[in-house]
């Protein structure tokens, strides 16, 4: 990387936290608003955006913070939309009927019962959508979904046992399931270490690059998800440049492999996600590293039934 692409590089990520932060400052300063599910719901979507400000994702930190100032504003805010998100088939399904589910709570009443409990929902949704869609961080996914699961069932817990015993279930199907342990296992498997303040790929990240060209394949895989991670060494600002320089040289190893560019999708984590906690400034081996995912295409069954 050249010493100019290196300077704008640099100045588009303190762009990007500029212009994210002042956001969630934003949101911050607007006073509560509304119902009390109103209210819940805002302080929910702020820290739903500080903590994608924290994990270096300032696109979804705004969106975030643009539903809580929403609120602020005295607009209705809903669950999200699905087509709002670029979703996984084999998850597609599942958050349709759980967005159906918790739109049929909502309406009849949940947000004046139970505020709390049906905005935090609502949030676990909108987090579940927003995981899913990343479609990576597969402890996260389940959190944000069972977080959901649980409270929807709180709100549903006044309601008919006949239309309770109507709604449509939650549960992943058999084949979507299947798809997406597959995909949890894949999307572990691979990993790159790099020595301290390098983002040059040695010889075992070379046959760590091999494995995962060859399940893909195999799999004939949909998407190639790379994550790239520092260690907590230096600032924040260079461990995510240093983590996406990182996650670009295993994307172009890829690429030489033959996998085609535009599967491949690419992401800095900077030190925000350690596989060992450690304190500031501490260097870590293991936190020095790429993770690879490989979707696997998935069967028409995994897509509908």
């Amino acid at each position: 990387m050249t010493r100019l692409s290196t300077t704008l590089l640099v100045v588009a990520c303190a762009a990007a936290v500029a212009g994210c932060s002042a956001r969630l400052d934003e949101a911050r300063r607007s006073a509560p608003a509304g119902s009390a599910f109103d209210r819940a719901l805002q302080t929910g979507y702020i820290e739903l955006a500080r903590a994608e400000r924290d994990e270096i994702d300032f696109v979804d930190a705004e969106i975030f913070a643009g539903r809580a100032i929403s609120l602020a504003n005295g607009e209705r805010v809903v669950p999200e939309r699905l087509d709002a998100r670029k979703l996984p088939p084999a998850a597609a399904d599942d958050l349709a009927r759980a967005r159906a589910r918790l739109m049929a709570a909502l309406e009849r009443g949940a947000r004046e019962r139970a505020p709390e409990i049906a905005a935090e929902a609502q949030l676990r949704f909108d987090c579940w959508m927003q995981e899913q869609e990343e479609n990576f961080q597969f402890d996260q996914i389940a959190a944000c979904r069972d977080g959901f699961v649980a409270a929807l069932e709180k709100i549903e817990l006044a309601r008919p046992a006949l239309a309770r015993s109507r709604s449509p279930s939650l549960r992943p199907t058999p084949a979507a399931a299947r798809a997406s342990h597959a995909a949890t296992r894949e999307a572990q498997a691979f990993t790159v270490m790099f020595a301290f303040d390098s983002a040059t790929i040695d010889g075992a990240g070379a046959a760590a690059i091999a494995k995962a060209v060859a399940a893909y394949n195999a799999a004939g895989a949909a998407i190639v998800r790379i994550a790239g991670h520092a260690d907590r060494a230096g600032s924040e600002a260079y461990n995510t440049k240093l983590a996406r320089a990182r996650a670009e040289a295993v994307a172009r190893a890829i690429e030489r492999a033959g996998i085609p560019r535009g599967i491949i999708r690419t992401r800095s984590y900077g030190e925000s996600r350690p596989a060992i906690a450690t304190r500031d400034g501490q260097r870590e081996d293991k936190n020095r590293r790429v993770e690879i995912g490989v979707d696997p295409k998935l069967p028409r069954t995994a897509v509908r039934q």
